[in-house]
């Protein structure tokens, strides 16, 4: 992995280059960036509207999963309090969140998708909710927000943990719900919340050991959450934040790579957190609708969806037969270099 940090953070248009009178950054928000720089530029401009940013108790971390040049990078290199990474491949959610987040020193880590609108003053709000949470409860590790779509409607952020019954039946709901509630949660406790808006303490953070690096996109922030709870650590939801989140999974066509990262991740998680029996349900339907989906993709001459299913039987095969290392490096390799995506 090649890390290239960009020249000096300069004063910026946001803010002085003060870090406060502590001395320390109380918070740190991370953003991974793939090929969306001019969305990711638009959030840092929103992020700098909260007084936490202008007085130096904030610092951003920008990591970039290996996309093309553009001129927004000279833009934010530009700007105090700024860090930017740049991976040479795609690295992944999980490990570019892991990349980012390394060192950090602050009370707080906010994760944050670029495709996320925010409102003036939106990092003062999150700093007081994550304060009152933490008087409120001592083992307070995890907060999610109020997300909201494009239109203004509440949109699903927030779920119960899946086991094989409930993941079963949510396989006939809309693509909106087959991971979330599907009534809204009251603020409170919630098994999870997603990464997309993600608020976490230092000391969760650092109990849990990171991101579980063999995700690539998807269920990273469940399985967290999942270890946290377990770990003793409260998840708790707060929607008198709130941000529009403009491209979520579910509100997209999911093309044929992105399908088999999903899948992986979902072999991944019931390896980790499901009886053995009810991973290996779970495998064996994996594996059948990989094998019928290339059946059907070739006898439509669709090559392209025929080389992801027949990627993705390969990847679950391997990890059956105890070759799971070999089939996530094999994952990574397909992904990160854009090899799966040129197939279709």
């Amino acid at each position: 992995m090649k890390r290239d940090i960009f020249g000096p953070r300069l004063q910026g248009r946001f803010g002085e280059s003060t870090r406060g009178p502590t001395g320390a950054f109380c918070l740190r928000v991370v953003i991974v960036n793939y090929r969306q720089w001019s969305s990711t530029m638009d959030l840092v401009r929103q992020l700098g509207k909260s007084q936490c940013w202008r007085s130096g108790k904030v610092e951003i971390v920008v990591v970039d999963n290996g996309s093309p040049p553009n001129p927004v990078v000279a833009k934010l290199n530009k700007i105090s309090n700024l860090r930017l990474i740049r991976n040479r491949n795609n690295r992944g959610f999980a490990r570019a969140v892991n990349i980012g987040a390394e060192g950090f020193s602050g009370e707080w880590l906010l994760l944050l998708n670029p495709d996320i609108t925010v409102g003036e003053g939106f990092l003062d709000r999150v700093i007081d909710v994550g304060e009152s949470s933490r008087n409120l409860y001592s083992n307070q590790g995890v907060i999610g927000f109020g997300m909201l779509d494009p239109e203004g409607s509440v949109q699903p952020s927030t779920g119960p943990f899946p086991d094989l019954l409930n993941t079963l039946f949510r396989r006939i709901l809309p693509r909106r719900f087959r991971k979330y509630h599907l009534t809204l949660p009251k603020d409170g406790h919630v098994d999870w919340a997603s990464g997309c808006c993600l608020l976490i303490t230092k000391a969760c953070w650092s109990a849990m050991g990171r991101f579980d690096p063999d995700f690539f996109l998807y269920y990273e922030d469940v399985d967290f959450c999942h270890r946290a709870v377990q770990g003793g650590w409260r998840v708790g939801l707060d929607r008198s934040v709130t941000a529009v989140h403009h491209h979520p999974l579910h509100r997209r066509k999911v093309p044929g790579h992105l399908r088999v990262a999903t899948r992986m991740a979902l072999y991944t998680y019931t390896r980790k957190h499901w009886p053995a029996w009810q991973h290996a349900v779970m495998s064996f339907i994996l594996r059948t609708e990989a094998t019928l989906g290339a059946w059907y993709s070739r006898l439509c001459g669709n090559w392209g969806g025929e080389a992801w299913w027949t990627t993705l039987g390969t990847l679950l095969r391997d990890s059956s037969r105890g070759k799971t290392a070999t089939a996530i490096q094999r994952l990574f390799t397909l992904l990160g270099t854009g090899e799966l995506h040129r197939k279709g």
